[in-house]
């Protein structure tokens, strides 16, 4: 049977989409014939940061996998304040530092990282180098921040996205990265749905920070509220996340009757209850390109209303035709929302489309693939 240790700060039964993504992406590989350890943190600790706990992940992984913690929670607060200030080369050391003397390998196999957090490459990098692994980077987004040394090492590169691959390879002079998106975990029977009427039921799913800015969407239809009241009767926003300072300072203010913030729920709940709207807010910032909630959404067949200045999601919707996008700038925003909801009939051709393509973006299909390229690397050792 073949070896991996996968290498990930946030794990099950984190209830955040990297707890969710990694629990399936385990689940899957496992049923493929992995042999998998997991090196993760527990403990954690963070002002910038909700981390929800949702133990039925754990109830999604097979038995045979050996969960490795070691403690996450040393120097948080030092590493919140550096991220909040863009500091290059923040890293939990001491998290870091503990792993590398007591994860234990009980054979060779495969060091497998994904990133972010670059703690995760750090760790896997110098795992690899101690125990004389193979080395493999999955990057699920843009980052720059890597050591050019770690990636060097590695014996394989995966990009989730194109643009993640692209700009992967150009910055650090590497050949060949791989595509391997995250994706759907197991399909949803969806309902069948009538053609969207009045009010457009809208749901957000997810982080709440200021690498999102959800709120942008909530302001922008208090502004059209403020200009004509009857346009509260057209639509209806729910926001779904964990509580926190983020949500409380810069949502509530944009909150009433249409404009709701519903709390977190655990995934199976949250994906039951997405399938009763009609469309899904997606939003990313900065150096984000992607968010893997947009997966989550095209399994409950919802259309994908995105927010975008990168450019990533912008094109995944508009190249599908499975919904409508638009820039962070609030006005732009506006009336984009004004635009949907003047011809409510494309909605259902979106909803048409994304049941047509979401086959398309299984994660299952995708741990496949990787499989195949992992079992390669796995015969050279």
């Amino acid at each position: 049977m073949c070896k991996l240790y996968l290498v990930s700060y946030y794990f099950a039964p984190l209830g955040r989409a990297d707890g969710v993504n990694r629990t399936y992406l385990v689940k899957y590989l496992s049923e493929m014939g992995w042999d998998i350890d997991v090196v993760t943190g527990e403990n954690y600790r963070s002002v910038v940061l909700n981390f929800q706990q949702d133990p039925a992940l754990l109830n999604v992984l097979p038995g045979s996998i050996n969960i490795q913690r070691f403690k996450s929670d040393q120097g948080w607060l030092m590493y919140d304040l550096k991220k909040t200030l863009n500091i290059r080369n923040n890293l939990r050391r001491s998290w870091i530092q503990e792993a590398v003397d007591q994860a234990q390998f009980d054979k060779k196999g495969i060091v497998y990282a994904v990133v972010p957090a670059i703690d995760n490459a750090v760790l896997a990098y110098q795992l690899a180098e101690k125990h004389g692994c193979p080395l493999v980077l999955h990057l699920v987004d843009d980052t720059c921040d890597i050591d050019p040394v770690i990636v060097k090492r590695a014996d394989l590169v995966f990009g989730a996205t194109e643009q993640i691959q692209k700009n992967t390879s150009a910055f650090y002079g590497i050949e060949t990265v791989l595509p391997m998106p995250n994706g759907i975990t197991d399909l949803l029977d969806i309902p069948e749905q009538k053609k969207a009427g009045l009010p457009v039921r809208i749901a957000y799913a997810g982080s709440l920070n200021f690498r999102t800015q959800p709120e942008i969407f909530a302001r922008a239809c208090q502004r059209l509220i403020k200009q004509d009241p009857a346009f509260g009767k057209q639509i209806e926003v729910d926001f779904y996340g964990p509580r926190g300072y983020y949500p409380t300072l810069r949502l509530t203010p944009y909150l009433g009757p249409q404009i709701r913030f519903k709390g977190y729920l655990s995934f199976n709940e949250l994906m039951r209850v997405l399938t009763q709207y009609d469309m899904a807010l997606a939003s990313v910032k900065g150096e984000i390109s992607f968010v893997s909630k947009v997966y989550h959404y095209l399994n409950a067949g919802l259309p994908i209303f995105a927010l975008d200045d990168c450019g990533g999601l912008r094109d995944f919707v508009e190249q599908n035709q499975i919904g409508t996008a638009s820039s962070l700038n609030i006005d732009d925003v506006a009336g984009r929302i004004k635009a949907v909801l003047a011809d409510k009939d494309r909605i259902s051709s979106w909803r048409g489309n994304v049941l047509k393509v979401r086959h398309q973006y299984g994660l299952k299909e995708s741990a496949f693939k990787m499989s195949e390229a992992l079992k390669a690397l796995q015969a050279k050792i």
